[in-house]
């Protein structure tokens, strides 16, 4: 009687590896490199460079600036410099 792990070992890998896996690396792949790529370079990366990048840096890096840093520099910043000055005195 041949175990479930006998079967997958002896079987379906050596099956998989010699007839799946050379169809992916010569058709699948070489599509995939010569029809999905270009397109992801031609328009999906433009669009987002030339939309989400702008809204990025429109909006939410100066939210950041405008509030994040403020309260870094007024609550976080001044306990290390305080401390500091302490210390060498």
């Amino acid at each position: 009687m041949i175990t479930l792990y006998q079967y997958w070992i002896g079987i379906v890998f050596p099956v998989l590896i010699g007839t799946v896996l050379p169809v992916l690396i010569g058709t699948v792949f070489p599509v995939l490199i010569g029809t999905v790529l270009p397109v992801l370079i031609g328009t999906v990366f433009p669009v987002l460079i030339g939309t989400v990048l702008p809204v990025l840096i429109g909006t939410i890096l100066p939210v950041m600036v405008g509030t994040i840093l403020p309260v870094l520099v007024n609550t976080v910043l001044p306990v290390p410099i305080s401390t500091g000055k302490i210390l060498l005195s």
